[in-house]
């Protein structure tokens, strides 16, 4: 019997097999969708760290809703024409109708090619109008979903939420689910501009317990017929700290890890393992997640955060007035740097001159990245 394919999976925006505590999103979704316009949860936001799962939440949203016979769009705030590829993506649903209607399809050796950037800027108008031929007809239902919104410019955001405004109005069957980093989108959402878009039911992915951890990996090997040791188990979870991508990496290097050692169907995956798999699997996600959150920091605020990772005791938190000492400056000169590390939340304050870092393993990231600071 062959062995079984791995069931974790390390990517973004691949659905995992278990969410981890995160399920209660899910049901609160269906339920919304299913008793009707008006319903909280067809405007939902999402928010949560680098690696929390919104990406892989908004796509399982998004197959819940096509389950239910829902048309679905899903763009990323990241493009600077957030409002013509909502356009688009209705056109190439329905190209035919779209062309006949002057949508600005063109057909080019049997290819459809959708644009609607004919000269034009695409405004909240333009939203409205796509709404209402697709949303005027009997059953049509639509969903919306935005990933990476704290990407998204002010402008897009509003022409967007003005056209859905315009939809629930109109009593059309329509969700919209937005999803990015908490700090920015709460600035987004907190724009005069975006006023309407403060009403979005809020859900935040925060970590998980070990024990949620330990049951969705174990809920995740279930259906292989591979078990996994308690004591594997248990050491799998805590490496995980919780945090949903670091499930899915270690799970998936420590499946491997126990392939590579007896790739029969009845192997039992062992406390070895997963101390062969975790280097690798911490690698991984310092290459997937830790890395990319740096880029672009100043110099300043690298130094700030490494100077937080040599603080004696638990390596996730530091004194504010022990990292300005490091520096040789006082908290109030660094307050500026302090401040702009929260506003991207690679850090938090729990409370008075407390500092944490947000992200597992950033510490000892830094401290291996950056050998000469911690001596």
């Amino acid at each position: 019997m062959p062995y079984p394919q791995n069931p974790f999976t390390p990517t973004a925006g691949v659905t995992p097999r278990a969410w981890a505590g995160h399920e209660i999103v899910i049901a609160n979704f269906i339920d919304g969708l299913e008793e009707g316009v008006g319903a909280p949860e067809r405007l939902m936001r999402l928010t949560g760290l680098r690696g929390s799962g919104k990406t892989s939440m908004l796509q399982r949203l998004g197959d819940e809703a096509r389950t239910l016979g829902w048309t679905v769009v899903d763009v990323t705030a990241k493009s600077s024409h957030l409002a013509e590829d909502v356009l688009v993506q209705l056109a190439l649903l329905n190209p035919a109708e779209q062309a006949r209607e002057g949508a600005g399809i063109e057909v080019n050796l049997g290819l459809v090619k959708a644009s609607y950037n004919l000269g034009k800027e695409v405004g909240s108008n333009d939203l409205r109008v796509a709404f209402d031929r697709l949303l005027s007809k009997k059953g049509e239902k639509l969903l919306i979903t935005v990933d990476e919104v704290h990407a998204a410019s002010m402008e897009d955001m509003s022409e967007l939420s003005i056209a859905y405004q315009h939809a629930v109005r109109k009593k059309y069957d329509i969700a919209f689910v937005f999803a990015g980093l908490p700090s920015p989108v709460n600035s987004l959402i907190n724009r005069n501009e975006l006023t309407f878009l403060r009403r979005a039911l809020p859900f935040v992915l925060t970590p998980v317990s070990i024990g949620e951890a330990r049951d969705a990996m174990e809920d995740t090997l279930q259906p292989t017929g591979i078990v996994a040791n308690p004591d594997a188990l248990d050491a799998m979870a805590k490496a995980s700290e919780g945090y949903p991508f670091m499930i899915q990496h270690v799970g998936y290097q420590t499946w491997r890890e126990a392939k590579r050692r007896n790739p029969s169907s009845n192997n039992v995956i062992t406390l070895a393992d997963v101390h062969r798999a975790l280097p690798i699997a911490t690698q991984r996600f310092e290459a997937t997640v830790l890395e990319p959150a740096l880029v672009g920091l100043s110099e300043q605020s690298v130094e700030y955060l490494i100077a937080m990772a040599c603080e004696p005791g638990d390596s996730q938190e530091a004194r504010s007035s022990s990292v300005a000492a490091r520096l040789g400056k006082t908290t109030q000169e660094l307050s500026t740097v302090r401040a702009s590390l929260i506003d991207l939340d690679l850090i938090e304050s729990p409370g008075r001159n407390l500092l944490r870092f947000t992200l597992p393993y950033m510490p000892e990231y830094l401290l291996s990245k950056y050998p000469s600071a911690a001596s």
